[in-house]
């Protein structure tokens, strides 16, 4: 028996789109839960039905399985709150330490559009050290399940010799308390070479690399030189071949992300890319990620694209990237946390030996006030006392700005997949509205269309 038409509602926190597919012919609804990220396909006559809360009408199978995705709530509940009673429980429960290294302020680029200022700066020996010190202390406050690590930069093959010194340090840390170690890899791919690559996955266990390519050749070359302002394109593609090469040689299990940043002067610079990396038998062994250029604490904004009008080039490539095969997640996934920034156990760790709560804040000249970073919140000689170092902490996530945020976030039907998204942009004065916003609609008709066979077989079972 039915619960009575007052013991639920509709979530808030939902999308959904009618649609028709020519390949079947059938008509229905596709309905998408940002508070669990799951979709689901739906008659349209049940979805009436559930729109005039004439629930007892509705088969029991349904019912119970959109109560369980969260498409449908209790009448009562308030639906921010609980997500973000959620999101604390799932803090206080999370099982990985996440650490992010910078082991250099060098880099070979002049990105155009990098906020961050470079010297051959490395970390140094003593910050090593400290660094294991500073993990084994927090490792023994809690019980962790895994160490997650990101070397990062500047350009973080340029600090090589640090991350042969300290990788196996981490490593052995991750070993002696019974934690899985992960390690992923930020880099420009310039010096990805045959050999480093071999080294950092076997040696380092660097299981993911995220490169950045914004077009073909001199597309990307205008925007990514190198600081001599030579061309970059060419030996970052070769070695992004000879990576893939790698992974098919040794069957080693290493995923590659693309990041393609776009902005008013290469909007079509993704689909050119996606179509030569196809040519070139790529897609299977690559996820791509498109960004919208965003200010990394400088001025974008002559070339920086509204949110809405990049959210529309996002469907334009994404078309195009599931018609030629590549891996791809177009609906986005349910967040329990807006980024490390707001975790209160990982840190990135500048070559200065300065402690961050993002990746973003480290190495950018224009933050610096007073002789001093306004985003530091310690260095890793425990310059600030605990107390003012939870000060600060909180004060990057619990700033005017992010009570700002829960005025204007809170009725937005993706905020459990985006939680306000990023507490540095806001705190520069920067809505970051994910693409999501603007065209979710979209994406779950391209979600269908790469799982049609498996979600059509779900909605005729019903």
């Amino acid at each position: 028996m039915h619960k009575s038409s007052n013991s639920y509602k509709i979530s808030k926190y939902i999308e959904y789109i009618t649609f028709k597919d020519d390949k079947s012919q059938s008509a229905g609804l596709l309905v998408f839960s940002t508070r669990t990220d799951k979709m689901r396909v739906i008659k349209l006559e049940d979805w009436n039905l559930l729109q005039k809360s004439d629930f007892g009408l509705v088969a029991d199978n349904i019912i119970k399985d959109l109560e369980n995705i969260s498409v449908l709530v209790p009448f009562d509940q308030d639906e921010y709150e609980a997500v973000v009673k959620e999101n604390e429980i799932r803090d206080e429960y999370d099982k990985n330490l996440y650490y992010t290294i910078m082991v250099t302020a060098n880099c070979s680029f002049c990105c155009d559009y990098c906020g961050q200022g470079h010297s051959s700066k490395l970390l140094s020996q003593e910050s090593q050290n400290l660094i294991i010190q500073r993990l084994e202390e927090r490792i023994k406050s809690k019980s962790f399940k895994a160490l997650k690590i990101v070397w990062f930069g500047g350009e973080p093959i340029l600090g090589i010799s640090v991350i042969n010194s300290l990788s196996p340090r981490l490593q052995n840390l991750a070993s002696d308390y019974n934690l899985e170690y992960h390690a992923t890899m930020t880099t420009n791919g310039y010096h990805l070479s045959s050999d480093i690559v071999a080294s950092l996955a076997n040696e380092h266990k660097i299981h993911k690399f995220y490169i950045t390519l914004d077009g073909v050749g001199e597309v990307h070359d205008k925007r990514r030189c190198l600081k001599s302002k030579g061309p970059t394109f060419e030996r970052v593609y070769i070695n992004l071949q000879a990576l893939v090469n790698f992974i098919k040689t040794s069957h080693a299990k290493i995923g590659i992300v693309i990041r393609c940043n776009i902005d008013n002067r290469n909007e079509d610079s993704g689909i050119e890319l996606v179509r030569k990396l196809k040519a070139d038998g790529l897609e299977k062994y690559i996820e791509m990620q498109l960004a919208s250029v965003h200010p990394w604490g400088n001025d974008v904004g002559k070339i920086e694209l509204e949110r809405s009008n990049f959210a529309q080039i996002e469907i334009e490539i994404l078309t195009e990237i599931i018609q030629l095969g590549f891996n791809v997640k177009c609906l986005p996934k349910r967040r329990h946390g807006m980024c490390i920034a707001t975790s209160k156990y990982s840190e990135m760790i500048d070559p200065y030996g300065e402690v961050y709560p993002c990746s973003e804040v480290g190495l950018v000249p224009t933050y610096v006030k007073n002789c001093e970073n306004i985003y530091k919140i310690d260095d890793l000689k425990n310059k600030y006392k605990k107390i003012v170092y939870l000060e600060k902490r909180n004060q990057f996530v619990k700033s005017c700005a992010q009570k700002k945020l829960n005025l204007v976030c809170r009725e937005c039907k993706i905020f459990p997949a985006c939680l306000g998204m990023c507490p540095k942009q806001w705190n520069d004065g920067v809505m970051p509205c994910p693409t999501a916003k603007y065209n979710l609609k979209e994406k779950l008709l391209l979600h269908y269309i790469m799982e049609r066979d498996k979600l059509s077989q779900a909605y005729a079972n019903r």
